[in-house]
């Protein structure tokens, strides 16, 4: 595989697009958004009261669910493999919030015509 595309795919390019972006609207430089440090704890506890809200009914296509497709719960076979790569504990909680993170974006819009996501594909624990 082309080492651009395995960079694209991997959760280190995830994370160096996020801080880019935080960055970006720090310095108040994002076309389309605004914002305000003074306000992310109120919007941590919005995202938080809704995921506890929620029923799996009512939102079939979690992150959570994406991750645990075919009867093959990728999580644990993931946290085994990054220890046995030597990734701590920090690191590896780091990759499974860049995973959910990625496959909430990917659900997102998904409507009807949603197919799992192949996680074998992403570059992990880089």
């Amino acid at each position: 595989m082309d080492s651009e595309i395995q960079y694209v795919l991997g959760l280190k390019a995830v994370r160096e697009r996020a801080h880019r972006v935080l960055q970006l609207a720090e310095e108040n430089r994002l076309n389309h958004f605004q914002y305000h440090p003074d306000r992310l704890r109120d919007a941590v506890q919005y995202v938080i009261s809704i995921i506890k809200t929620s029923t799996i009914s009512s939102r079939p296509m979690v992150a959570g669910n994406t991750l645990i497709s075919g009867g093959v719960k990728q999580p644990e076979d993931l946290l085994k493999q990054w220890k046995s790569n030597g990734a701590d504990e920090l690191e590896q909680t780091r990759s499974l919030l860049d995973l959910f993170f990625v496959s909430v974006l990917l659900d997102a819009g998904a409507g009807d015509k949603y197919v799992p996501l192949k996680w074998a594909r992403l570059a992990l624990c880089t």
